[in-house]
C-alpha cells in the first residue's frame, strides 16, 4: 500500500465522498479497468478518482490506477491536488511517458509556459511534450528556444512556423516603436491602454515581459481583459499568475487571479486563495460570495455524480453533506446561528447582516396543487417589449396561465442606459466591419466623437396601460411617472451607481412589481406556487421547464436563475417560490433603508448582479443555474431609430480611409434596406456611400 499523499483540504466535500466510496470499494472483487472504463464513459468522475485510488492500492505497480486516480481529480476541478498527485507518482514511476504527458496538460491547461520548456529540455523524446513547448516558446517570445526545442527533438517542420512567427513579432515591434516614438514598453503598456489601442497593448506586454520590465504598475495594467479578451484569455491569466508570483500579497492581483481560476474550473486553487483572503479581510463581500458560489458548485458537481451511480450504501453520508453543505441557506442552520450569535455580542456593529439572518426563514406550504398557481412579474422598462412578448408568451404563458403582474415607467427608452457594447446600438452586424482597435466604445468614441454623442442621446416615447393591455391580458399593470418619483427623492444619490441611478430603479420595480402580486395573494387568500420575474426586454428558452418548477415547490429555498458568474448573479429572470420571490425582491428595501448601494461591506465593483448575489446568499436563498437553450436581449437598435450619416461625414470627412469602407458600406446597405426607409437620404454627399 502506498502512503496516501494529503490531496485533500479539510473543506473539501470530494474528500469525504472519495474516501467513503474508497472504503466500500476495497471490500468488493472488482474488475478496475472494465468500471474505470464505463464510469469514465458515464463522466462518474467521483467514482473514477475512488476507484483508481483503490486499483493503485491494489496493484501498485500498474499505472493504469494512477492515471484514472489524476483523470478524476482534473475532471471535479481539483487541478492542484491532480498536480500534486503526478508529482508524488513520479518518485514512484520514474519518468513515466503517460505522466509526462498529463503533467505537460496540466502546465498547459495552469499557463504554467515557463515549466512546459523546461519540461520538453528534460523529455525531448514525447512528442505532446515538444509540441506543446514549441507553441509555448512561439507565445512567450522565445524564438531562440523554440528554434532549439525543435531541432533537438527533430522537429524540422516547425522550423518555418517559429521563421514566420518571429517575422512577424519584429513587425509588431517595429509598428509599436513606430506609434509610440520614444516610449519604452513599459510607458507604452499605459499609452496604449489609454487609448484604446489594444493590438499595441499587447505587443508592449509582451515586449515588457522579454525585457523583464514587469513591476507593479504594468502588472495591474496586463492583467486587465480588453476588448475581444475574457478573464480566461491566455494572456490575462498568464499575467495574473506572474503578478501573484511577484507580489504574493498584494489583494487586487490575489483578486484578480481567484477570477481566471473560477473561469477556468480551477475551483481547488481558486477556494484556497480566497479562503486565505477571507481571512485578512473577513468583511469582503466579493470574497464572501465567491467562496459560497465554489462550495455550491463543487457540492452540485459531486452530488451530480453520485446520482449517476444510483442510490448506494453511501447515501446517507451524502445527503448529510448536503445538509450541512445548504444549512446557511434554509432557514436559521448552524452557519447562521453562530454568525448571528457573534453579531449579537458586537452591540456597534451594522444591523443588516443581522436583520437579514432574522427574516431568513423560508415557509414550507402544505400538501401541493396537482395544477400550480402561477405569477409571473414583468417589471422595468418596456424596452423592446412588443418585439419580446410573443416568445414570453409561447415559453411561459400559453402553457401555465399564469397570473401576470407589470410595473413599468411611463415612457420606453429606447437608448441603452450605458454606452459599453457598441452591438446595443448599432448592431453585431456592422460592429464586425469595424477594424478590431475600434470596436470597443471608448476607441469608438475617440475615431468617431460626433457618431457617438448621436447614438447616446436619449430617444423615448410615451407609455400607457392601454397600449400594454392591448399585448397583455392581465388587471394588474401599473404605469408610474418616472419623473415624478425621481424629483420627489425617491432614487437618492447615495444608491446611484457610475452616476446614474437606473439600477437602484431596476430594483425598485422589481419590488412593487412583487408587491402587486403579493396584493393579489391577500386578496384571494391562496400564495401562488411559482413566481418568474423577467426584464420586459429579454426572451429565453427553457428545456424541461416543468423540472424546475418542481424542485420550487418541493424546496422553497431555491432560486433559478439564467446565469450565475464568480460574482454575483443575473438579475434579468428569476423563478423561485412565493416566499423565495419576496426575498428576492426585498433587496430595495435594504438598499433604501440603508441609503447606500454598498451596504455589504467591501464590494469592489457594486454592481447589480454581485449585489443580488451577496442578497441572496446572506437571505438563506439557495441561488442555482436554470441554463436557457437559448437567451437574448431584444431591443430596436439606435441605428434603427436615428440618421447617423451627418455625423459620420463630419468624423470622417470626404474621402474615408481605407480601413474604413467595409463599415461605411454597411451604413449605407444598413439604411437602404431599412423596411421603413429610414434614414435614406437624396444628399449628394452621400453618393459614394
Amino acid at each position: 500500500m502506498l502512503t496516501r499523499p494529503e490531496l485533500y483540504r479539510k473543506d473539501s466535500v470530494g474528500r469525504i465522498l472519495i474516501e467513503h466510496i474508497n472504503a466500500r470499494s476495497l471490500q468488493k472483487d472488482i474488475n478496475y479497468e472494465e468500471l474505470i472504463g464505463e464510469l469514465s464513459d458515464r463522466g462518474s468522475w467521483v467514482q473514477v478518482a475512488a476507484l483508481g485510488w483503490v486499483y493503485a492500492s491494489v496493484q501498485p505497480t500498474q499505472v493504469r490506477g494512477y492515471l484514472a486516480f489524476i483523470d478524476g481529480l482534473i475532471n471535479i476541478s481539483f487541478v492542484y491536488d491532480a498536480q500534486r498527485a503526478i508529482y508524488k507518482f513520479l518518485e514512484t514511476f520514474g519518468d513515466h511517458p503517460l505522466l509526462i504527458k498529463r503533467l505537460c496538460s496540466l502546465y498547459m491547461r495552469t499557463k504554467k509556459w515557463e515549466e512546459v520548456l523546461d519540461l520538453a529540455e528534460r523529455h525531448p523524446k514525447n512528442e505532446g511534450v515538444i509540441r506543446s513547448a514549441i507553441d509555448c516558446a512561439i507565445t512567450l517570445k522565445k524564438f531562440d528556444s523554440a528554434s532549439r526545442i525543435a531541432l533537438l527533438a527533430g522537429e524540422h517542420g516547425a522550423v518555418d512556423r517559429i521563421a514566420k512567427a518571429r517575422d512577424a513579432w519584429s513587425a509588431d515591434l517595429i509598428d509599436m516603436e513606430s506609434a509610440y516614438s520614444g516610449k519604452s514598453a513599459k510607458e507604452t503598456v499605459h499609452a496604449a491602454l489609454g487609448e484604446g489601442d489594444f493590438r499595441r497593448f499587447n505587443t508592449a506586454c509582451w515586449k515588457s515581459y522579454a525585457d523583464r520590465t514587469l513591476d507593479a504598475q504594468v502588472f495591474r495594467a496586463a492583467i486587465q481583459p480588453v476588448k475581444g479578451e475574457f478573464e480566461y484569455y491566455p494572456r490575462v491569466s498568464f499575467f495574473r499568475n506572474l503578478a501573484v508570483i511577484a507580489y504574493p500579497d498584494d489583494d487586487e492581483f490575489l483578486y484578480a487571479r481567484s477570477t481566471t481560476l473560477i473561469y477556468e474550473n480551477r475551483l481547488d486553487e481558486a477556494y484556497a486563495e480566497l479562503l486565505a483572503m477571507s481571512s485578512l479581510s473577513q468583511d469582503d463581500g466579493s470574497v464572501r460570495w465567491r467562496l459560497e458560489h465554489i462550495r455550491k458548485v463543487l457540492f452540485e458537481t459531486l452530488d451530480a455524480d453520485r446520482t449517476q451511480v444510483g442510490r448506494s450504501a453511501c447515501l446517507s453520508l451524502v445527503e448529510q453533506v448536503a445538509a450541512a453543505n445548504l444549512a446557511a441557506r434554509k432557514g436559521i442552520g448552524y452557519g447562521q446561528s453562530k454568525l448571528l450569535t457573534t453579531l449579537q455580542k458586537q452591540p456597534n456593529s451594522d444591523s443588516v447582516v443581522t436583520d437579514y439572518l432574522l427574516s431568513a426563514r423560508p415557509i414550507y406550504g402544505g400538501i401541493p396543487r396537482k395544477t400550480p398557481k402561477v405569477a409571473l412579474c414583468i417589471s422595468g422598462q418596456m424596452r423592446g417589449f412588443s418585439l419580446t412578448w410573443p416568445g414570453i408568451k409561447r415559453e411561459f404563458v400559453d402553457t401555465y396561465n399564469p397570473d401576470i403582474f407589470v410595473h413599468t415607467w411611463d415612457e420606453e427608452s429606447f437608448t441603452p442606459p450605458l454606452f459599453r457594447r457598441l452591438s446595443r446600438f448599432i448592431g453585431t452586424d456592422l460592429v464586425r466591419l469595424l477594424p478590431l482597435d475600434l470596436q470597443q466604445t471608448l476607441a469608438f468614441s475617440q475615431r468617431f466623437p460626433e457618431t457617438a454623442k448621436k447614438l447616446q442621446q436619449p430617444i423615448r416615447r410615451p407609455i400607457s396601460v392601454n397600449e400594454i393591455g392591448d399585448l397583455v391580458q392581465s388587471k394588474h399593470v401599473v404605469v408610474e411617472n418616472e419623473k415624478n418619483l425621481a424629483d420627489a427623492g425617491m432614487f437618492p444619490k447615495e444608491i446611484w451607481h457610475r452616476g446614474n441611478a437606473n439600477q437602484a430603479k431596476m430594483f425598485y420595480k422589481i419590488f412593487q412589481c412583487d408587491k402587486l402580486r403579493e396584493q393579489q395573494e391577500l386578496i384571494t387568500g391562496e400564495p401562488y406556487d411559482i413566481v418568474i420575474r423577467i426584464r420586459p426586454d429579454f426572451n429565453l428558452k427553457i428545456e424541461d421547464l416543468d423540472a424546475y418548477l418542481r424542485i420550487v415547490r418541493e424546496d422553497a429555498s431555491k432560486v433559478f436563475l439564467s446565469y450565475i458568474n464568480p460574482d454575483g448573479c443575473g438579475d434579468q429572470f428569476a423563478i423561485a417560490s412565493s416566499t423565495g420571490m419576496s426575498t428576492y425582491a426585498s433587496i430595495w428595501k435594504h438598499l433604501i433603508s440603508k441609503k447606500k448601494f454598498d451596504f455589504f461591506p467591501g464590494f469592489r465593483k457594486r454592481i447589480g448582479e454581485e449585489l443580488l448575489g451577496e442578497h441572496l446568499m446572506v437571505s438563506g436563498l439557495h441561488p442555482q443555474l436554470i441554463p436557457p437553450s437559448s437567451a437574448e436581449l431584444i431591443n430596436d437598435l439606435v441605428i434603427n431609430l436615428v440618421d447617423l450619416r451627418p455625423e459620420l461625414r463630419k468624423d470622417l470627412g470626404e474621402d474615408p480611409p481605407e480601413n474604413l469602407k467595409r463599415f461605411i458600406g454597411g451604413i449605407r446597405k444598413h439604411y437602404e434596406s431599412s423596411p421603413a426607409g429610414r434614414g435614406k437620404t437624396a444628399d449628394p454627399i452621400y453618393s459614394g456611400w
